[in-house]
C-alpha cells in the first residue's frame, strides 16, 4: 500500500498555490480544499471527515511494525500491537500523502497515548513535496503494557503553508509548467528563482514511495532495542545482589553479636576463675609459709604473692578492654 498508486494525478495545483495569499497553519476547511485541489486521489488518502480536526487531521495506525528488532504485520484478524513497558516500536500510519510543494507537514502523537506514557519524537517534519507513507518510533516508558489497535488514530498531522516557490510563481516562471517533471527541470536548469534571487530547492525524488520503516532495513537497525529495558534487567540482577548481600551481612551481624558476646563472657569467666585460682594458690602459699617460717617472713611472701596476682589480673583486665574495642569496632 506504500507504494505509487497507478491513479494518482497531480494537479497544477500542487506546486502553483491557488490560495497564495493565505498564509499559516490551515484549518480545517483548508485541509479539506487543498485535499481536493491538489492531486487525485487527494493530499490524504484515505481521506475520512471524521478524521479531520479543527486544524489538524488525525493519522491512524497502519498495518508494519518493528517491535524491539523484530518486524510484524496487523490484520484484520489480529489488529492488536501490544507495546511492552520500556520497549521501543516503530510503526507506519495506514494513509497515503502527497504534500504540495508549498506545505509542510508535522505530526506528533495523540494526547491519549501520551498519558499512558507514550513517547514520539517531537514534531517530525515533513518537507513540502513528500509523497508517500510515514513512519515514527514509539517509547513505552511506562511501567504497563499499552495497546494499540489497527486504524485507531493515534497520531495528529497539522499542515503550515510555505512561501517555497512563491516568488517563481509570482514572477510568472510557473505559468508554462504543466507537470512535475517540468517542475524538476526547471529547478536544475535554475529557471526557478526565489526571494533575492536565491535557488529553490526541491525534495529529493528518491525519497518518495519507499515501504515505512524504511531505515530500519539498513545494517544493524533491525536490532534496534530499548536500552531502558536492558538496564531494567541489569537492575533487577544488581538488587538481587544487594538483597543476598545485605542478608549475608545481617547474618554476619547477629553471629557477630553473639560471638562478641560470647567471647567476653569467657574472658570474664577465665579471668575470675584465674582469681580464683590465684587467691587458692596464695592462700596455700601464705599457710605453708607461716608453718615453717616465721611471722614476719611469712607476711612478706603473702604480700608479694597479692602484688603479683594483682598485677595479673590488671593486664587481664587490659586485654579484656582492648578485645571489646576491637569487636565493637568490627562489629558495629
Amino acid at each position: 500500500y506504500w507504494e505509487r498508486p497507478d491513479d494518482l494525478v497531480l494537479r497544477q495545483a500542487y506546486w502553483r498555490d491557488p490560495l497564495s495569499d493565505v498564509q499559516g497553519m490551515l484549518s480545517s476547511d483548508l485541509i479539506a480544499y487543498y485535499n481536493g485541489a491538489v492531486a487525485e486521489p487527494g493530499m490524504i488518502d484515505p481521506f475520512v471527515e471524521d478524521n479531520l480536526k479543527p486544524a489538524a487531521y488525525e493519522l491512524t495506525l497502519g498495518p508494519n511494525f518493528l517491535l524491539e528488532g523484530e518486524e510484524g504485520v496487523l490484520t484484520p484478524e489480529r489488529p492488536w500491537l501490544e507495546l511492552p513497558p520500556n520497549s521501543v516500536v516503530f510503526v507506519s500510519m495506514q494513509e497515503r500523502l502527497v504534500l504540495p510543494h508549498y506545505i509542510v507537514a508535522r505530526f506528533d502523537l495523540a494526547i491519549e497515548f501520551i498519558y499512558q506514557g507514550i513517547l514520539l519524537g517531537t514534531g517530525p517534519q515533513v518537507d513540502p513535496g513528500f509523497q508517500g507513507v510515514l513512519s515514527c518510533p514509539l517509547h513505552n516508558i511506562s511501567n504497563a503494557p499499552v495497546h494499540l489497535q489497527l486504524g485507531y488514530p493515534f497520531a495528529k498531522i497539522d499542515f503550515t503553508k510555505s512561501r517555497g516557490l512563491e516568488a517563481a510563481r509570482s514572477a510568472g516562471e510557473l505559468d508554462n509548467v504543466k507537470t512535475e517533471e517540468e517542475l524538476y527541470a526547471a529547478a536544475a536548469a535554475s529557471q526557478l528563482g526565489g526571494e533575492d534571487g536565491e535557488p529553490v530547492k526541491l525534495i529529493n525524488r528518491n525519497i518518495r514511495w519507499r515501504q515505512p520503516i524504511y531505515s530500519t532495513s539498513y545494517a544493524g537497525q533491525k536490532r534496534v532495542r530499548s536500552s531502558l529495558s536492558e538496564l531494567q534487567g541489569q537492575i533487577t540482577a544488581f538488587t538481587g545482589n544487594i538483597s543476598a548481600f545485605d542478608e549475608e551481612i545481617r547474618r554476619i551481624r547477629r553471629f557477630g553479636y553473639a560471638g562478641a558476646i560470647a567471647i567476653v563472657l569467657a574472658v570474664v569467666t577465665i579471668v575470675i576463675t584465674l582469681a580464683e585460682l590465684d587467691r587458692s594458690y596464695v592462700d596455700a602459699k601464705v599457710g605453708s609459709v607461716e608453718k615453717t617460717q616465721p611471722k614476719a617472713a611469712a607476711q612478706v611472701q603473702s604480700a608479694t604473692a597479692v602484688s603479683r596476682l594483682q598485677t595479673e589480673v590488671a593486664q587481664l583486665r587490659r586485654e579484656v578492654t582492648k578485645l571489646t574495642l576491637e569487636l565493637r569496632r568490627k562489629h558495629p
